[in-house]
């Protein structure tokens, strides 16, 4: 009798839910925000809705005194894949690290299918530019 190369396949891969419990203890023992020092935003890098606009250091001005740096570093590549996730606040003046945020996502491991595919990450990464800068009210002042 021959088995279906979809349960053969469901069996000798790991499944997204595994993938997802890693990631999930991965953000717990290495993710999050890391502040190494606090600074004042200059007004003009809050954007219009109140919102932080800082850009990312392949689309930084010289004259840009912040710029963001992201990396990704595949951990598992293939279907599901498993990547870290680096995203730094840099002062152009010096060089100086600010802070910075580290995420784990799962990307895949879904069924064949003409739509996009899902995925997990955490944290959440909405605190980096709070934390290194203060809140947006406090910046425009």
């Amino acid at each position: 009798m021959l088995l279906s190369p979809l349960i053969v396949a469901g069996c000798v891969t790991t499944s997204k839910s595994d993938f997802d419990a890693e990631v999930r203890r991965l953000c717990a023992s290495d993710g999050g925000v890391t502040v190494y020092e606090s600074s004042q935003l200059p007004p003009q890098y809050v954007g219009k809705h109140g919102n932080y606009d800082l850009p990312f250091e392949r689309y930084a001005g010289r004259n840009d005194p912040y710029f963001l740096r992201h990396s990704t570093v595949p951990l598992k590549e293939g279907n599901p894949s498993l990547s870290r996730l680096v995203t730094a606040v840099v002062r152009r003046s010096d060089g100086k690290v600010l802070g910075r945020f580290v995420a784990y996502m799962r990307r895949g491991g879904d069924l064949p299918s003409p739509i996009h595919e899902s995925s997990f990450m955490c944290p959440d990464h909405s605190e980096l530019l709070v934390r290194v800068f203060g809140d947006v009210e406090r910046s425009i002042k």
